[in-house]
């Protein structure tokens, strides 16, 4: 049943994702006005009653939109020439057509060309963009179907003591034919033709089945897992996170949601509903790189958050610049005052970890603690990270009473 819905689906974004491109309902519909008004005036002028020299706008219109006005004269004038004095007896419903209404619909094909490269020109994307999104949302579904799409899980750690207390959940999409797709490419585009949320629904299942699995009483395993702003918005985001929870028998309180700063701020009271549906469920919220966006922290006010993450952006900054350093510090004080939970993004290096360690930072997250890793590799860092907790706290006293331990393999 998916599988058909899939391909029906493909169809659909197609369509929509063309309309939503080409300055949504009004440039298409523009297009379809030029072309119904082109056909009347060729028919008026005793042009053909057949629908064969109509089919030439397909090759006009796509040659216009993706190679602009050159495409559109050139293609125009190849198919005037092919619908009149080559295909006479065909364009004329079986009789030859006078010369004024082969050049007036010359002047017809010309003029839609140029109008839908004008339509083009000034939509805020093109349309072959469109359609390639159209195309990768409609692979990713397949993918996803297909088992080509898998989650890997990055650590979080306590910093004093190394111990992994939470993972981060993260898609990743191998393909076949074509090897690893990058995150930074199918994911926006994910976003921008609605996939996102069979993908975000996809990693919440996986996510909280491979902790549930991981966790024990003693050492509960929390997981992170990213929704994006618009499938934060849909009203059926709770319902999906309390049936994932419901069929793991993961607790609540194990799970967390990492909305992005521009989820928040796009339409605050909307936002503060659902993360106060979310947090009903016992469900932890997350802001996911704090630091990178536009929310103030009048924002953060509003709303029933449990963690912030700072970004990459300044932690990357801290060991060179003073100043970043003093605001890192800054934040991670201000926000522990409030009972808020502070994760250091993007710690690469050792400085690194030094650093955020001794401006405050509880918790850390990067690819110097561990990068992303498929779920059996993530069990063994699991396991092996409470062993290592007791000889860490040891090593934690050199370097200015810091220091970092050694680099996740």
């Amino acid at each position: 049943m998916m599988r058909g819905a899939n391909r029906s689906g493909l169809g659909l974004q197609y369509i929509f994702v063309g309309l939503t491109r080409l300055g949504a309902t009004v440039a298409m519909g523009s297009v379809l006005v030029g072309l119904g008004v082109a056909w009347l005036a060729s028919y008026i002028a005793g042009g053909s009653h057949t629908a064969l020299p109509h089919l030439f706008y397909v090759p006009i219109v796509l040659a216009a939109v993706r190679f602009s006005w050159a495409g559109a004269v050139g293609s125009a004038v190849g198919a005037g020439v092919l619908a009149g004095p080559l295909l006479p007896a065909d364009v004329a419903a079986g009789s030859d057509q006078p010369l004024g209404g082969w050049l007036l619909r010359l002047v017809i094909f010309v003029g839609i060309g140029l109008f839908v490269a004008w339509l083009a020109r000034d939509s805020s994307e093109s349309i072959p963009r469109a359609f390639q999104d159209a195309v990768l949302s409609g692979r990713l579904l397949q993918g996803i179907e297909r088992g080509e799409v898998h989650v890997v899980y990055q650590p979080i750690v306590d910093m004093k003591t190394g111990r992994i207390t939470a993972v981060e959940a993260l898609a990743r999409w191998t393909q076949p034919r074509h090897g690893e797709v990058s995150p930074g490419e199918f994911i926006p585009v994910a976003e921008r033709t609605g996939a996102v949320a069979a993908l975000d629904r996809f990693v919440l299942k996986e996510a909280v089945n491979q902790v549930q699995c991981w966790s024990t009483p003693s050492a509960p395993l929390k997981v992170s897992v990213n929704v994006s702003a618009t499938r934060f918005a849909q009203d059926d985001l709770v319902e999906n996170v309390e049936a994932a929870l419901t069929r793991s028998g993961l607790p609540g309180g194990q799970l967390q949601l990492e909305i992005t700063e521009s989820a928040l701020i796009h339409d605050v009271s909307s936002a503060a509903a659902q993360i106060a549906r979310v947090r009903a469920l016992g469900v932890r919220v997350a802001v996911d790189d704090f630091g990178a966006g536009h929310a103030s922290l009048s924002y953060l006010d509003s709303f029933a958050i449990d963690t912030v993450k700072i970004d990459r952006s300044l932690t990357s900054r801290v060991v060179a610049e003073p100043r970043t350093a003093r605001l890192v510090s800054g934040i991670i004080h201000l926000f522990a005052s409030i009972d808020l939970e502070v994760v250091g993004e993007g710690i690469e290096t050792a400085e690194d970890y030094v650093h955020m360690q001794s401006l405050g930072c509880l918790l850390g997250q990067g690819f110097y603690i561990g990068r992303p890793v498929p779920a059996e590799e993530m069990a063994d860092k699991v396991l092996q990270s409470a062993e290592r907790a007791s000889s860490t706290r040891s090593q934690v006293e050199t370097c200015s009473g810091h220091t970092a331990p050694t680099r996740s393999s």
